[in-house]
């Protein structure tokens, strides 16, 4: 079994568009080992564009960390088995996956989903302070942040009008509000790299590619199917 990782040195990258290189390996299964047969740079920095340059790869899965729909959509349609929301070194995760003890994720992983049951919080980017306003595709400069608890089915909006207007590190800094904020998972439309590093080290959970209101999202994240 061929399978494409996509990598930071020798880490899976934070997020599918920020990685800076592509591990080809040939993983044998009865023996629970891979061995690397390619390592090649993306040619393209634009999300979409890498999506199609790992989709055209003769492997039958992609390893990465964070991913957009879009991109994931596109490496499905290519018959590609995407496993997401991965970390840590690469060859660890590849152990674990030809082992069989790591899920695979095509948009939001039943890992996510079951934690989300159980009762977490929840950090949505908002244009609006009610959960039917629009979802802020903006995470560091979204105008509010929606914090919405899974167990008791409360919220509260998160006025975020001083990142908004931040010269810089607005990205941090509204990662560092939501995990002050105790939340397990963010749901946005773009997330940067360096916001994605502090959520992650947090221990936060980070899907993009969100879009339509507050309520639709967290309405799709909740459900069973």
């Amino acid at each position: 079994m061929k399978i494409a990782i996509v990598a930071h040195n020798n880490h899976i990258a934070l997020r599918f568009d920020c990685a800076e290189q592509l591990i080809i390996v040939e993983a044998e299964l009865e023996e629970g080992k891979a061995s690397i047969i390619e390592t090649r740079k993306f040619q393209s920095s634009h999300p979409l564009a890498r999506a199609v340059e790992a989709a055209e790869l003769p492997v039958e899965a992609v390893v990465c960390g964070g991913i957009d729909r879009v991109s994931c959509w596109l490496l499905e349609a290519s018959e590609k088995k995407v496993i997401a929301w991965q970390e840590g070194r690469w060859d660890e995760v590849v152990k674990e996956i030809i082992s069989g003890l790591t899920a695979s994720s095509p948009d939001i992983s039943s890992i996510i989903r079951n934690e989300v049951q159980k009762g977490m919080k929840i950090a949505i980017t908002s244009m609006g302070q009610q959960l039917d306003s629009s979802v802020d595709p903006r995470f560091g400069r979204a105008r509010w942040l929606i914090i919405y608890d899974t167990k008791n089915d409360t919220y509260e909006a998160i006025d975020n009008s001083k990142n908004l207007n931040a010269q810089q590190g607005a990205g941090v800094q509204t990662a560092s509000l939501a995990v002050q904020k105790g939340v397990g998972l963010v749901l946005t439309g773009d997330c940067g790299p360096k916001a994605a590093q502090v959520l992650q080290k947090a221990g936060v959970r980070v899907v993009t590619g969100i879009s339509g209101t507050v309520k639709e999202a967290i309405e799709k994240i909740r459900a069973k199917e």
